[in-house]
């Protein structure tokens, strides 16, 4: 027979039992927390933050500019994020709108995709498609819904 599920708790596999709602937020966290991290690195440094990703093409003012411009996006979503949820507010919008920027950033890579770096493109699909993924997972519970299963 099954233990009695806590109130407010998601069980994994037979016995063990977490707090659904908590793990997403500590995600969340970490996720924007990465996101500010990436975002100040273009911002700050976007030649050595982005020769990986777009190769020679860095060296140009107006692509460093644009790399720039991601970068303050990402570092205010991140930090757009991690204020909501420091302070108990409602954060799902954040991580929607970090999903849809995610989300934009895969299928412009993919539309780029031959004329980057092999590396760069990998690299960058990989981190583009891992963000959104887990967004996806885990916007239904970031604002301590218990239902994984919710539409973002």
């Amino acid at each position: 027979m099954a233990p009695h599920q806590p109130d407010g708790w998601y069980s994994v596999a037979g016995d063990d039992w977490y707090d659904f709602a908590m793990d997403a937020r500590n995600t969340a966290k970490a996720m924007a927390i990465g996101r500010m991290a990436l975002g100040a690195g273009l911002l700050a440094r976007p030649a050595q933050t982005a020769h990986g990703w777009l190769g020679d093409d860095i060296s140009r003012p107006v692509t460093r500019m644009l790399v720039q411009s991601i970068g303050a996006r990402d570092l205010l979503l991140g930090a757009g994020t991690l204020l909501a949820l420091q302070s108990g507010q409602p954060a799902r919008r954040w991580v929607q709108v970090a999903i849809a920027a995610d989300a934009a950033d895969t299928v412009l890579t993919l539309l780029a995709f031959r004329s980057l770096p092999a590396v760069g493109r990998i690299a960058t699909l990989a981190m583009t498609v891992g963000a959104a993924a887990g967004g996806l997972r885990i916007a239904g519970g970031v604002d301590g819904s218990l239902d994984i299963n919710s539409k973002p």
